[in-house]
């Protein structure tokens, strides 16, 4: 073990869901761990149809989404944490240097596209 050791961890938005609350134990106990969330703002990706294919009682809601945009980042600011939301490659570089330079607890909310990885048949 090395303690006081920068931690990065890298999670989904689906896995995020799981274990967020994580984050007022590493404020609590000011762990320098930076969570980095890539939200795509669905839990499996399964449903690769477009919000035009969507049909059905679940059109506006369908399932296997969480609210479109969700601000994780948020999240472990009200534990007294740093957050950081990032749309772009720039703001997600400045995310990373800014969070790993303070070695404080940190989640770094990525915004990609609901799209990204259905290329190569997973997510």
């Amino acid at each position: 073990a090395s303690p006081g050791r920068l931690v990065v961890a890298v999670e989904w938005d689906s896995g995020f869901g799981f274990s967020a609350m994580e984050v007022e134990t590493l404020v609590r106990y000011q762990f320098p761990v930076v969570l980095i969330v890539f939200n795509n703002g669905g839990v499996y990706g399964g449903d690769r149809r477009s919000p035009g294919e969507i049909t059905g009682p679940y059109k506006d809601d369908p399932g296997p989404t969480f609210v479109p945009h969700s601000a994780y980042h948020s999240l472990i600011e009200a534990f007294g944490g740093k957050g950081y939301r990032a749309g772009t490659p720039e703001e997600l570089n400045s995310a990373l240097s800014e969070s790993f330079s303070a070695r404080k607890p940190a989640v770094i909310n990525v915004i990609i596209d609901p799209y990204a990885g259905a290329e190569s048949g997973r997510s």
